[in-house]
């Protein structure tokens, strides 16, 4: 505490702000909003604060930047410090990088992203030591940062952290790279990466490699390497031979309603609601997704390389969404077998449409299940699933990962939990991004029927999936 004072002492001196006396009546004004308990109204407070910046600003919100302060509260000061190049915001995003326990994980995160994007002198070294923090989360958002900067090194440090232990800074590195474009030292340091990922990763990097390309010779690294290297020389030259093939089999993709996923930890969330009687659409999808389980897990015919390469097997659950409720086949995710699949079957076979569509409950649920594998087998009632704040509360990276890629058929518009009216769907899709921001879950939605497509269509979007319609 007294460390902290004499630091104050020391920035007010250096600023020529004096130590005690009248305040401002600005500085009265925040004090009163600030005094609030919930910590939207302190945000915003800092937020009306910061607006007419300066060095009595940045001194009354460097004592507010410590960890007791809500996670909320110590974002909105880094963002704001981000806005400024003087001394005093200096102090504040030093400040913020400096708080040690994983409550303040999104401030030391939010301080490299404002460091990045203000990128004064020495601003893109002090953001890189949130490369080494301890919380995984905070590298989420330095790899968005990096994704945004200009910086020399913004590459080869998003190419570093393409390599990550953790598959979710993986992803974020992935994201802040096709952020940087199509360059030659991106598409090498993604063609490079192929040789070592699997699953919905690989998935992403052969999107990612397309969607910067317009290329598409095929999910194998010699194959994308022999492209890259004929088409730096203008059509020429011998293919490039010295990967095997067979390392990049990852097995058989999976695809439901078109869309096509090398993910091998699928949840299939699946509306069951009332509506779903109409032209009996429950008939028509739960055989639908009938068709998919038969063959979930299984390898190609003749294929004999899963043995040899050890392929890791296809793990789903499926979560039935009505009523308020939610209805989970299994506690968690298991292994695709022929005794699993038939159990699937089962459970699939026997659904029975009735009750509202509260969609935000049931995706709470999955996200809350994918993430830490403690997803609870039986009915759910909202009142157990509110919005909450996942991001600064909940336990991560302590559990089993679980789902990383989510299927959302539904043939309705978001109700609230009562059933009787329709929600706020801008609202609903906002909670869904928010709440997905540090799991990483891509999200493929299928809308029928009379589905609000905008709602669905943003969903998949601002999740990294995509969106299908039936009509």
């Amino acid at each position: 505490m007294r460390a902290r004072r004499l630091l104050l002492l020391t920035l007010c001196t250096a600023l020529g702000l004096p130590a005690s006396g009248e305040e401002s009546e600005r500085l009265k004004a925040f004090r009163m909003a600030f005094a609030a308990p919930d910590p939207a109204a302190k945000a915003a407070a800092v937020k009306a604060l910061a607006a007419s910046w300066d060095a009595e600003v940045a001194g009354t919100l460097l004592p507010h930047v410590k960890p007791s302060q809500d996670p909320e509260v110590l974002a909105s000061i880094a963002a704001a410090a981000g806005k400024h190049p003087d001394a005093g915001a200096t102090a504040l995003l030093k400040a913020a990088l400096s708080l040690a326990p994983k409550a303040s994980w999104r401030a030391r995160g939010t301080a490299a992203m404002a460091l990045l994007s203000r990128n004064a002198p020495g601003d893109f070294e002090l953001a890189l030591g949130t490369a080494s923090d301890k919380d995984d989360r905070a590298l989420f958002l330095l790899c968005e940062g990096l994704g945004a900067s200009r910086h020399a090194q913004a590459v080869p440090e998003l190419k570093r952290l393409l390599a990550h232990d953790d598959w979710r800074v993986r992803a974020s590195a992935l994201e802040g790279l096709k952020t940087q474009g199509k360059s030659d030292e991106v598409l090498r340091a993604l063609i490079s990466r192929l040789p070592y990922e699997d699953g919905r990763l690989l998935g992403d990097l052969l999107e990612t490699l397309k969607h910067l390309t317009g290329q598409d010779p095929g999910p194998g690294y010699a194959a994308w390497q022999e492209w890259f290297v004929r088409s730096r020389r203008g059509g020429e030259g011998a293919a490039v031979r010295n990967a095997e093939e067979a390392f990049t089999h990852r097995g058989t993709p999976v695809t439901y309603h078109g869309v096509t996923t090398y993910s091998r930890r699928i949840l299939f969330v699946f509306d069951r609601t009332g509506s779903m009687t109409t032209d009996d659409r429950i008939g028509k999808e739960k055989q639908k997704l009938i068709e998919v389980l038969e063959t979930l897990g299984k390898p190609p015919q003749g294929e004999d390389r899963y043995e040899k390469k050890k392929v890791p097997p296809v793990c789903f659950n499926i979560l039935m969404f009505s009523n308020g409720m939610v209805e989970s086949w299994q506690p968690a995710l298991v292994p695709a077998n022929e005794e699993s699949r038939k159990a699937a079957i089962l459970f699939v076979r026997k659904q029975v449409p009735s009750g509202w569509t509260n969609t935000w409950t049931a995706m709470k649920t999955a996200l809350d299940m994918a993430s830490c594998g403690t997803g609870k087998q039986g009915l759910q009632r909202p009142e157990e699933s509110g919005p909450g704040r996942d991001m600064d509360e909940e336990p991560y990276g302590y559990g089993k990962q679980e789902a990383d890629t989510l299927f959302l058929l539904s043939d309705g518009a978001p109700t609230k939990p009562s059933g009787q009216e329709m929600d706020d769907w801008q609202k609903i899709a906002d909670q869904i991004r928010d709440y997905n921001r540090t799991k990483k879950v891509v999200i493929h939605t299928i809308a029928i029927g009379d589905a609000l497509p905008a709602f669905m269509m943003r969903v998949a979007q601002e999740n990294g999936g995509t969106s299908s319609s039936i009509p």
